[in-house]
């Protein structure tokens, strides 16, 4: 089942022009979508339709022709895919988070989140885990990562990336190409989790 879950995250990478939605864990699992668009999936937004970053707590639209489309609230699908990143759902948050990078064993996501300050809004990037794809998300923190005692291997993975996601800065307003490097900096962790 996973290895169809590989397939879905390498075609992630590769074609950012393709859409498609994921209505049950398992038809992500397996890499069968319940909807593919050539169209962008976007976000409501007051008056319209928006395109979002690496979070979306809004109804989504996956548009199937240029005057047929199909709305989508939170938590009505598992996963979609979207101008080259996957979004998987986090019943904690009521919201889609992007997926970073997965293997067998593990996977991390990246979310947002918006505080005001006095000179108005300020995004900051928030990263997740679980050991089972889409499920149990839990916040990528130092405390978090202290309660893995029964996992050494596993806290010292987390406690590492997370010295490196925050020495590089990625817990900022991630842009594009930052996201492109976090993804491989996650790639090597996994791998190295993977083989140790």
């Amino acid at each position: 089942m996973i290895l169809f879950c590989f397939v879905a995250f390498t075609d992630a990478n590769c074609n950012n022009d393709t859409s498609k939605v994921y209505i049950t864990r398992a038809a992500f699992l397996e890499g069968h979508p319940d909807m593919i668009s050539k169209f962008p999936i976007k976000e409501k937004f007051w008056g319209g339709w928006t395109n979002f970053s690496f979070q979306t707590a809004g109804i989504v639209r996956c548009r199937v022709t240029k005057r047929d489309a199909k709305d989508f609230a939170p938590g009505s699908i598992f996963a979609f895919l979207t101008r080259g990143k996957i979004y998987v759902y986090n019943d904690s948050t009521n919201s889609y988070v992007t997926l970073v990078g997965m293997n067998r064993m593990l996977s991390v996501y990246v979310g947002e989140q918006q505080t005001t300050q006095y000179r108005g809004s300020v995004v900051t990037d928030i990263f997740y885990f679980s050991k089972t794809v889409g499920q149990g998300l839990s916040v990528l923190n130092e405390k978090i990562i202290q309660q893995l005692t029964h996992n050494p291997q596993l806290q010292k993975l987390l406690s590492a990336l997370l010295a490196d996601i925050r020495k590089k800065e990625f817990d900022a307003d991630m842009h594009e190409r930052q996201f492109i490097k976090v993804k491989k900096l996650v790639q090597v962790y996994l791998k190295n989790y993977e083989t140790d």
